[in-house]
């Protein structure tokens, strides 16, 4: 059985169609990117996916189960995590808190809970910022404990919206690092702007332009794709 199928998926805003019956399936612990320029409607099509926006036509199937007209908190039940193009973190917090706030949909006891937020603490190098209040943290360290509040959670399908935009390159071969051990245990689907790090991170490439898919391979043959170049750089 298919993780993830999308059918004739479309969004439109008035007369606007920011995504356009778009129809794919992701296969489980496949790390798929999603890419394409500025407009394609990326960030649209995972909102769909979510909850944060209903669909204007089609489907979509999660884990055999129809969560078309399911809302974004009905979908985080069901196992699907979000991580936003602006951390979605809680400033006032520490960052050991902000971790347990979001393991708590796991229902845990309180000290297994406590355990786990402080081995992935000590796996991002964060463990002795526990304490810290969120606010206090650069923007790099907010995006990598957004991220780890979404493992926490243990969910099946992991949305990601440009991890991976502002950090330096030692936090992004740490981003690349934990999102292909937590591919062991729950399927990726990322957008990002950044193609090395795409490329170097994904078993596969979709190309979004226009709202469409234009392009849908293996990291090389996007590569080489002229579509994909046209749809970046024009004729």
């Amino acid at each position: 059985m298919k993780l993830l199928e999308v059918k004739n998926l479309t969004k439109r805003f008035g007369e606007f169609t920011a995504v356009n019956n778009v129809t794919l399936s992701l296969e489980e612990g496949e790390i798929t990117s999603i890419i394409g320029p500025n407009g394609a409607g990326k960030t649209t099509f995972l909102r769909l996916l979510s909850g944060e926006l209903a669909p204007t036509e089609g489907e979509i199937i999660f884990k055999g189960e129809d969560i078309t007209r399911c809302s974004f908190f009905k979908t985080a039940i069901r196992g699907i995590s979000r991580c936003f193009q602006v951390p979605f973190v809680f400033d006032s917090l520490s960052v050991i808190d902000n971790l347990k706030v979001a393991g708590r949909v796991n229902n845990l006891e309180k000290t297994v809970l406590n355990e786990k937020c402080e081995e992935l603490l000590e796996r991002v190098g964060m463990l002795s910022q526990k304490n810290k209040k969120l606010g206090e943290l650069a923007h790099g360290g907010k995006r990598i404990l957004e991220l780890c509040m979404s493992f926490i959670q243990e969910h099946d399908l992991l949305l990601s919206d440009e991890i991976v935009a502002g950090l330096t390159e030692s936090e992004v071969t740490l981003v690349d690092e934990l999102i292909k051990e937590r591919a062991k245990s729950c399927t990726p689907l990322v957008v990002e702007h950044r193609l090395e790090f795409v490329f170097g991170l994904s078993d596969r490439v979709i190309t979004m332009h226009n709202g469409e898919i234009i392009a849908d391979g293996s990291p090389e043959e996007i590569k080489n794709s002229e579509k994909v170049r046209k749809a970046y750089y024009g004729e």
